[in-house]
């Protein structure tokens, strides 16, 4: 059996961590106006100023230049903060 956790598909978990980004609404840090989807692509964009915006690439986060898909992030993430430190006894051989 998988100890992975059960996730949704790439899209709900794209929209998930643009709402972690930009805050629960997904404005325009901007104008403050509401950001357009354009999943394909992996941007959203503002119609009023027409800016574009990525999740990955917002204020130098470090998440710039990442190459796993959102889902891959989330579970990299779940496994990640649910795994044994890797600092107890035993780790290190010597």
């Amino acid at each position: 059996m998988s100890k992975l956790p059960n996730l949704a598909g790439n899209l709900k978990c794209w929209r998930k961590l643009n709402i972690l980004i930009f805050g629960e609404s997904v404005t325009c840090p901007g104008c403050v106006h509401n950001l357009q989807e354009n999943y394909r692509r992996r941007y959203l964009w503002c119609k009023r100023c027409r800016r574009k915006y990525r999740a990955t690439a917002w204020r130098g986060s470090w998440l710039y230049g990442m190459k796993l898909s959102p889902r891959q992030l989330f579970i990299l993430l779940g496994v990640g903060s649910s795994a044994k430190a890797l600092t107890g006894p035993g780790y290190w051989p010597g």
